[in-house]
C-alpha cells in the first residue's frame, strides 16, 4: 500500500507518510521510497541502510546480546 505524499516542500525537504507516521524527509528519500514501494529490492537497500547509518549517528546502537 503507497503512503501519500503531500507537495509540502521545507528546506529540501518533502512531508512524507499520513497521522502521527508523517515525518520530514530529503527528496531523494522520497524517491526511494516510491521505488521501494513500487518492489525495487536495490532501493530497499539503499533504504535501508540510510536508516541505520541515521541511528547509529544519533547513537541508537542496535544491541546484539546481554
Amino acid at each position: 500500500m503507497k503512503k501519500s505524499v503531500r507537495k509540502r516542500l521545507t528546506e529540501g525537504k518533502m512531508e512524507f507518510g499520513q497521522g502521527r507516521h508523517r515525518v520530514y524527509t530529503s527528496l531523494p528519500e522520497v524517491s526511494l521510497i516510491h521505488l521501494v514501494n513500487d518492489g525495487n529490492l536495490k532501493a530497499r537497500e539503499e533504504l535501508l541502510r540510510r536508516m541505520l547509518m541515521r541511528i547509529q549517528r544519533k547513537g541508537g546502537g542496535i544491541s546484539m546480546g546481554s
